[in-house]
Parts: C-alpha cells; structure tokens; sequence
C-alpha cells in the first residue's frame, strides 16, 4: 500500500462531497491520467508513466454518500486490480487527508514496475493529487466557494 497524508483547508463534509464525484477525483490526478468519463460514480482514465508507459484504468466508486471513507475499486487489465481509497478526518480549521492506493492484485509487468522505481513514482503523484486538492480548497475559499448555502461547487 502506497500513502500521503496532507491537511486541507475546509471542513470535512465539503471535502467528502467534492470528492464524491469520481471526475473531481481524476482532475486532481490530472498529470498522470487523461479521463474518459465513465460517469459520475466511475472514470476511465489512461495513466501515463515514466518511459511513456501508458496503460487504461477503470475506477467504480464504492458506497453511495460523503464519510470518512471514499473508495473507488480500480482495475487495470485482467489481473490487476485494487483500490484507491481517501480518508477524511475532521478536524477545527481544516481537514486531515490520506489517499492510498492498495493493490490486491498485480500482473508481473505491474510488480515489476513498482519494484524498480514505480513505486516511488507513484508516491509522488499521489503527493502531487492530495496537494491538488489542499489548493484548489485554497482557491475555493479565496473565492467564496463552495456555495455556503448550497455547499455547491458550482459557478
């Protein structure tokens, strides 16, 4: 299991609900994957890694509302497959962040890229996504967003 941890600077219930839509998720992500929504509770996305590698993804996001746990099962080919799992953690002006991807299983060629440095490579977007997201939640509060009425992340 690879894992980052960052604070955000907005409560809990307004991380969960921007995280909730599974395009929020692939934008912040957005150098490494090109997306091909799938929907909102699901994304097809190309990765692109180091040695132009590239390879398609597919992440479903499991449970239905905001908690401390958003999931999305992803799935790269026939024999790899994991999850991608964010935990949030209320905190008094801001939110804890973890993001973590968990492999349950990997073809050779997936073992074998995280062994020489992939693994490294990927910690590294991972830090690069949750940093995504502690600035955009800047922005947003700069802004006046997300809607203190609604909590909408809309314009």
């Amino acid at each position: 299991m690879i894992r980052v941890r960052r604070l955000v600077p907005l409560p809990a219930d307004v991380v969960g609900l921007f995280l909730t839509e599974m395009w929020n998720q692939v934008l912040l992500a957005d150098s490494i994957l090109t997306p091909a929504p799938a929907g909102a509770r699901s994304a097809c996305v190309e990765v692109r890694a180091p040695l132009r590698l590239r390879t398609r993804l597919r992440l479903d996001a499991l449970g239905g509302h905001p908690a401390p746990e958003i999931v999305a099962a992803m799935r790269m080919g026939r024999r790899t497959h994991g999850r991608v799992r964010w935990t949030l953690d209320a905190l008094p002006a801001a939110t804890g962040v973890e993001l973590a991807v968990e492999l349950e299983s990997a073809s050779a060629g997936v073992r074998a890229f995280l062994a020489a440095s992939g693994g490294r490579w990927l910690e590294h977007r991972l830090v690069d996504t949750v940093h995504n997201l502690a600035e955009v939640a800047r922005l947003a509060s700069l802004s006046g967003w997300p809607d203190s009425v609604t909590g909408e992340w809309a314009v």
